[in-house]
């Protein structure tokens, strides 16, 4: 009985996910529930009619975008532009979306469409100087939040963002204004008081009384916020650039006690005490910054001091030492020592112990880009693939971004900023194929931070355009390893800069040289097959070239023709090699066949061979 309790219980739960045919099928009612999975999977199996319907493509995007799966979501929602292209909402969906993909240009396009439309559209206003903040353009963005902000008045969240703006580009008395109108609003919000306190902090150096200002209003939040560290610290900071040690002392002392054990904490926890004259008491705070930095002349000189003054003359005078090192005065001479050192370790192969000093050098001559190009071109690979391990790989990607961020800001030569372009490209795919987020780097100095695929896709954005020849370049390396559908995609970007150079076509029909249909591995093997050698042959017709190398072009599309008349089907789909479907029919598909050249004898011997080792290898299997 309990069996067959369970058995309609299935059958009814069945019945509610999957109710009826696919033109029954109330897709945004899943959507609406969450179920995107169940969404996806039903689209495998999509009729006419549903492909057609505006409603199924919508939540379907809406199902891959509710999976993070982005570009599938923005190719949905691109087919059902084509069906409606003033709907201003779907415009919205898109440039989100196009933002999420961290295609910049896309989205900004979408967005002044919707504007265009309708100038006062909230949505699109608000999203369009988010992602000017994104790309850099706070000018943009501040002008975009303002006229927001004249329509939603006393709106914290946008005086927030104007703020935001202005302190990226260190305005800071603006940015302090902005912040002020916003904590008055809503003096809870932790966030607010201490984006409002830094900016103070910044100015504290123009008048004492912008720091003692910054306290008091850290005190405030505290009373809404008891406890909370970020208030904690900027509020020990504030007391700490105000000379009132002891009291900074207090704060530090809460907060290590606490469990706070970042740096900053740390140092001018240890420094307050120290300036309080608690100077035994001191030394393991310092100590502990000391450890995570242990180049801080200013921790070396207070622990020395707080060492000296207590129980341990010996190791003070180490750190004194080492404090005087950190600051020489004839920077020239020892940045001039680390790069000797550095291009004598790189002639060696030892790369990473070069890198590190190159690093040094920079850091102290940010203006020497030479010193990261040569870090750079020690990890300068044709693509992510061929990198030896995984850490070769991350500190690859750390000096190739911040080489291509000060190139940017100093405007360096383009055809270095294309070549890297290539290499970063590689990265980006690799991280969406993967399906990650963000990416472990490393510095030089072995520091681990994170690069979020956004990030990474809006620098790119920033470069120039790969040349037709460093995609060839990149095709080729993913060909010879054996890396199919990424060689394919190289070649029709490198054959699409031009439209003219057909031996590229000629490329991406070889990858798929079946001799007939059953060869493909897949449907979508099968798609891209077909896709390719109608479009090489097309591509020969149109321009009246040699047909010869059409090896197993007539008989491949043979069969596929054979196949299509035996099952009564009118279209087949084609997929490029950019992943674009499009509709070839029976009839463009018969005339086609009809204008190439017959199979020769000598091929269809060729086919008769592989067919007898096709058997043979069935027949062991």
């Amino acid at each position: 009985m309990n069996e067959k309790c369970n058995f309609i219980t299935v059958l009814l739960l069945y019945c509610l996910v999957f109710p009826g045919n696919a033109q029954d099928f109330n897709w945004q009612d899943l959507v609406s529930r969450k179920q995107y999975a169940a969404v996806i999977a039903r689209a495998d199996s999509l009729t006419p009619a549903d492909s057609s319907s505006y409603e199924v493509m919508s939540a379907i995007g809406q199902a891959y975008e509710g999976m993070l799966r982005y570009r599938k979501a923005y190719d949905y929602y691109r087919l059902c532009l084509s069906m409606d292209t003033a709907n201003l909402d779907l415009l919205n969906t898109l440039a989100r979306t196009a933002t999420n993909l961290g295609r910049a240009k896309d989205a900004e396009r979408y967005f002044h469409q919707v504007l265009s439309a309708d100038s006062s559209n909230f949505y699109a206003n608000y999203q369009l100087a988010r992602l000017y903040f994104q790309l850099g353009e706070y000018e943009k963005a501040v002008d975009t939040y303002e006229k927001l902000q004249t329509w939603n008045e006393d709106n914290t969240a946008l005086y927030r963002a104007i703020g935001d703006c202005y302190f990226r580009m260190e305005q800071y008395p603006s940015a302090t204004t902005a912040y002020f109108q916003a904590y008055n609003l809503n003096r809870e919000n932790a966030g607010l008081a201490v984006a409002l306190v830094n900016s103070l902090y910044r100015m504290g150096a123009s008048s004492p009384d912008y720091i003692s200002e910054g306290v008091a209003i850290c005190d405030t939040a505290l009373f809404y916020n008891p406890g909370n560290r970020q208030l904690l610290r900027s509020k020990g900071l504030g007391l700490y650039m105000a000379k009132q040690f002891v009291r900074a002392d207090s704060v530090y002392s809460g907060l290590l006690a606490g469990g706070d054990s970042t740096y900053l904490t740390l140092k001018y926890g240890g420094a307050s005490k120290y300036y309080a004259g608690l100077y035994l008491p001191s030394v393991d705070i310092l100590e502990m910054a000391y450890e995570q930095d242990t180049t801080s002349v200013e921790v070396c000189l207070l622990l020395g001091s707080a060492l000296g003054k207590t129980y341990d003359r010996r190791r003070a005078y180490e750190l004194f030492d080492k404090a005087e090192a950190g600051m020489e005065p004839n920077r020239f001479l020892v940045n001039q020592l680390l790069v000797f050192r550095a291009e004598t370790y790189q002639k060696d192969g030892k790369y990473k112990e070069a890198s590190r000093l190159y690093y040094e050098a920079w850091k102290e001559n940010p203006d020497r880009l030479d010193f990261l190009g040569a870090i750079a071109r020690m990890y300068g690979e044709v693509d992510v693939s061929k990198f030896r391990n995984e850490e070769e790989r991350r500190r690859g990607l750390f000096i190739l971004i911040l080489y291509m961020n000060e190139s940017l800001k100093k405007k360096a030569d383009e055809r270095t900023l294309v070549f890297s372009r290539a290499l970063l490209q590689s990265f980006y795919e690799d991280m969406f194929f993967r399906n990650v987020s963000e990416e472990t780097v490393i510095d030089p100095d072995g520091k681990k931070s994170k690069v979020s695929i956004v990030d990474l896709r809006n620098l790119i954005n920033q470069l120039p355009e790969e040349s037709e020849m460093v995609i060839e370049l990149r095709a080729v390396n993913a060909k010879s390893s054996g890396k199919t559908d990424e060689a394919a995609r190289l070649f029709y970007r490198a054959w699409k800069v031009k439209g003219t150079r057909v031996e590229l076509l000629r490329e991406i029909a070889n990858l798929y040289s079946y001799p007939d249909i059953s060869y493909a591995k897949n449907a979508g093997d099968l798609q891209r097959g077909v896709f390719a050698q109608v479009t090489y042959a097309k591509e020969l017709l149109k321009n009246g070239l040699d047909m010869s190398n059409l090896t197993f072009t007539r008989p491949f599309l043979e069969s596929l023709y054979a196949d299509m008349s035996g099952r009564g089907v009118t279209g087949q789909v084609l997929l490029s090699p950019d992943n674009r479907q499009s509709q070839l029919s029976i009839d463009e598909l018969r005339s086609l066949i009809q204008e190439l050249p017959n199979t020769s004898d000598e091929v269809k011997e060729m086919i008769r061979i592989m067919e007898r080792e096709k058997e043979l290898k069935n027949k062991k299997n």
